[in-house]
């Protein structure tokens, strides 16, 4: 009982600790979020935007598909392949249950489990912070941190179905340049305000190049 009690005495010190350490550098969560939706262009140009299309080089492992068609829609629609046109080889996407396009036999099927789950987590319109309260995402403040040799703040995210990353939001832009999924590789992402997003891919994770909003 009395080591339980050392424990619980402990973490009350370092949680008070850090509370005064933010308090005097004005550091909080919900300053950090704002501030990041204010750099990406503020909440009413986000509101805004209904869909985005990517044209990128999709990678999954040794396998890549140059030039592939990614699109998002509100709330929660994706698809890495054009639906509009003939279907190639890989063709998957999300209407609220994962799904995939076999082009032989040529039948579309739901996935479940893993193959659902990191279909699911590719969902986030914008990013992991725009409008995450409303998605059921849980975000608590990590501290600061090194990314990609620039000074971060690491923020933890989990999102509604229980997946867990670490987050990196540069201190001076406010912008998300990485973020760490729990238990595998880091995939660094380089990314410019709205409309421009750039990033660079670590081996055997997905990742987009280029985004552009898609015309109304």
């Amino acid at each position: 009982m009395f080591r339980n009690f050392l424990m619980c005495t402990a973490v009350v010190i370092v949680s008070c600790l850090l509370g005064d350490s933010l308090a005097e550098s004005g550091i909080t969560l919900d300053r950090i979020i704002q501030r990041h939706i204010a750099a990406l262009g503020g909440g009413a140009r986000i509101a805004a935007i209904q869909s985005i299309i990517t044209h990128a080089e999709y990678r999954e492992g040794d396998f890549s598909v140059p030039g592939a068609f990614i699109a998002k829609m509100r709330p929660y629609y994706r698809t890495i392949c054009d639906v509009r046109g003939k279907l190639g080889e890989v063709c998957e996407g999300y209407d609220g249950s994962a799904w995939e396009w076999y082009a032989d036999p040529g039948v579309t099927l739901r996935v479940v489990g893993a193959a659902a789950a990191a279909t699911r987590h590719g969902t986030e319109f914008i990013d992991s912070l725009v409008d995450y309260a409303a998605r059921g995402t849980i975000i608590a403040f990590a501290g600061k941190d090194v990314f990609d040799r620039k000074d971060t703040y690491k923020l933890h995210v989990t999102l509604a179905d229980g997946f867990e990353k670490d987050v990196f939001v540069d201190q001076h832009s406010l912008l998300i340049i990485g973020d760490r999924p729990l238990g595998s590789g880091t995939c660094l992402r380089r990314r410019d305000p709205i409309g421009e997003p750039n990033w660079r891919l670590s081996p055997g994770q997905r990742c987009k190049l280029r985004s552009r909003p898609a015309r109304k």
